[in-house]
């Protein structure tokens, strides 16, 4: 992964919905609302936000995350829109 894209930035996440969301706890998610795709994601919301064992969460939509991998000798990425 390339040392400048390290850490990352939220900085620039800005995208429409017209999904409904969940208004998101400051103290455990950076963004304030999670769009939801369906009631299960509003169940997983809350229960991450009651977990001690979870520190921080984000739905990895519009953000860009992505999880570089190497399979049977070749590269690979995880994304928002992988199958």
């Amino acid at each position: 992964m390339p040392s400048a894209d390290f850490l990352g930035t939220t900085a620039g996440v800005s995208f429409d919905t017209v999904k409904g969301c969940w208004t998101a706890d400051a103290a455990k998610c950076y963004f304030n609302l999670v769009p939801q795709d369906s009631d299960w994601e509003t169940i997983v919301c809350e229960k991450l936000e009651g977990m001690n064992e979870v520190l921080a969460y984000a739905k990895n939509q519009g953000i860009g995350f992505r999880i570089p991998y190497t399979m049977t000798g070749g590269p690979g990425t995880i994304t928002s829109t992988s199958s």
